[in-house]
């Protein structure tokens, strides 16, 4: 579920003018699109994780929040 602040912060990142770069693209089990994200030089999801606004996941066991 996303958060409205996670939202927020999404926006602004990706409104902020800068280049947005998709990289380590490939597939899931399910086919869906996998890539990492970055807006400028920000890593999106260790931006995210650094606020609290997301975790990390290897593909295990999902830990509750």
């Amino acid at each position: 579920m996303h958060t409205s602040q996670e939202k927020e912060e999404l926006e602004k990142l990706l409104t902020s003018g800068q280049k947005v770069v998709l990289y380590n693209l490939g597939r899931d089990k399910y086919f869906r699109l996998l890539a990492s994200v970055k807006v400028g030089n920000i890593d999106v999801a260790e931006y995210l994780i650094k606020k609290g606004l997301a975790k990390s996941y290897d593909g295990g066991v999902k830990t509750s929040w």
